[in-house]
């Protein structure tokens, strides 16, 4: 069994401390940067994930993707739309967990000449964590209602712990966690 508090709530993210007796505990970041404050939420979360001293993962909505090859459809993006969230992930020094199902997590129409796809919503880690849980993945399930995809963290471990995190509007949270 695992014990899960929530330690910050935040405008734009929730972090909660995950502890269990057989694993280190970690933080557990569920993230939403909406995109009318991309500098200040940025400038503000690289600010506070650096002054962490535990393993962490962040999950969510990040608004922000690492390259071209991370979009479809639309308009080209320029290398500005890059800066925001490599900056972050070379800051902090995190990774990113290897993921199966459908490439991209957000869609902005299913058909026509509006079709965009990208990928907005991941998981990232630190070196500590990803050292204790070398052997977690994200799924990224199918799209439903809404215009992105939840995505599962599995952690893989004696027993299966799963970490959902499906999108949400700007201050209300949906997520879950479950012992399976």
């Amino acid at each position: 069994m695992f014990n899960l508090e929530v330690t910050v709530k935040h405008r734009h993210f929730l972090c909660c401390a995950f502890s269990d007796s057989k694993y280190k505990t970690f933080y557990l970041f569920f993230v939403y940067a909406h995109e009318n404050v991309k500098n200040v939420f940025w400038q503000e979360f690289t600010s506070y994930i650096k002054s962490l001293d535990l393993p962490y993962v962040i999950m969510g909505d990040l608004n922000e993707i690492k390259n071209a090859s991370e979009k479809t459809g639309g308009q080209m993006p320029t290398m500005n739309r890059f800066f925001r969230l490599n900056n972050f992930i070379n800051d902090t020094g995190l990774l990113s967990l290897p993921f199966y199902g459908s490439k991209f997590t957000w869609r902005k129409s299913k058909d026509g000449p509006n079709n965009i796809h990208e990928i907005l919503d991941r998981a990232l880690v630190n070196a500590d964590w990803h050292k204790t849980y070398d052997k977690a993945i994200v799924h990224h399930l199918p799209f439903t209602t809404s215009d992105h995809c939840p995505i599962v963290l599995e952690l893989n471990l004696d027993y299966r712990s799963v970490w959902c995190f499906s999108s949400f509007k700007y201050g209300t949270w949906n997520q879950c966690n479950r012992k399976v």
